[in-house]
């Protein structure tokens, strides 16, 4: 797995139901870390929109780690975990 950085445009992991063959949305979140009751502006992020990576935090949860990613998507800037995207190769535009 290619490690995202910051200058990187990527999109939703395009996952697909093996029955339904549906694509995944992904849900962007305004904060970094929201939590159930304080979660702030959500957004819907479609697969087939690219987005540019601006920056990145690791956040600790216990002895595990979670890579957050800035991204920014229609002039906005949104926060993803970093398992939830995958870098844009020329051939994948």
């Amino acid at each position: 797995m290619e490690k995202i950085k910051t200058g990187d445009l990527v999109r939703p992991k395009i996952l697909r139901d093996i029955e339904s063959h549906i694509e995944r949305v992904l849900y962007a979140n305004k904060k970094q870390a929201p939590t159930f009751s304080s979660r702030g502006k959500t957004r819907i992020w479609p697969v087939d929109q690219i987005a540019l990576v601006i920056g990145n935090d690791e956040r600790k949860i216990g002895s595990s780690s979670i890579l957050k990613i800035k991204v920014l998507l229609d002039g906005e800037q949104w926060w993803v975990n970093e398992h939830e995207v995958e870098v844009v190769s020329e051939q994948s535009i």
